[in-house]
């Protein structure tokens, strides 16, 4: 599982701050080092020339994209960390986004402590225990939100409908199976009736 970690730049360099390091190390025993990737901030302009931003902001677009979770401790939030945990959500990425309960900063953070978003998941903690079991509760809750790959060979003449349907309603033929395949589940009792027990 691939994960991209963000965080501001004054809650990383906080002399002391366990919770960034013990995060970061956690996330990396749980995925492998190779498939976390943390937040590229060159972005306080003044320090950085235009150039490195621009360098930064698509290194971390792209490792965003490339990414199958999210996770964003917003203690002591930025702008930049409001603007990837936006581009995960329009990736449709499952978000956790953390925040320490002694965060004192008069931000607001009602759009992401809400919850309205489906794929976001906020919880404050206290303790460096406590990021270690909320971790492990959102890697087992995104395990049910990736999607999977899958890969079907198709007749002809239905290649030749996903071409037609993907030009002429404007979207990938992926999401032509996917919202066909939707379709299908919604109208299937038997799937319903399933869905049913196991939530029970």
């Amino acid at each position: 599982m691939k994960a991209f970690y963000t965080c501001s730049t004054s809650f990383k360099l906080q002399e002391g701050n366990e919770f960034y390091k013990k995060t970061i190390n956690y996330l990396g025993f749980k995925v492998g080092q190779k498939n976390l990737k943390i937040n590229q901030h060159n972005t306080a302009i003044g320090e950085n020339d235009r150039s490195e931003i621009i360098k930064a902001v698509h290194l971390n677009e792209k490792s965003i994209k490339e990414c199958e979770i999210f996770i964003a401790d917003i203690t002591d939030g930025s702008s930049d960390v409001g603007f990837e945990i936006a581009l995960a959500l329009a990736e449709k990425k499952p978000v956790l986004a953390l925040r320490h309960k002694t965060d004192m900063r008069t931000v607001s953070y009602g759009s992401i402590a809400s919850e309205a978003h489906k794929d976001i998941k906020y919880v404050e903690y206290e303790t460096v225990e406590d990021i270690t079991k909320i971790v492990d509760e959102f890697l087992e809750e995104a395990k049910n939100k990736i999607d999977t790959k899958f890969i079907l060979i198709i007749p002809s003449e239905i290649d030749k409908y996903l071409s037609w349907a993907s030009d002429y309603r404007r979207m990938h033929k992926a999401q032509v199976v996917r919202d066909a395949l939707d379709g299908v589940m919604k109208k299937d009792k038997d799937w319903r009736e399933y869905q049913k027990q196991i939530s029970n």
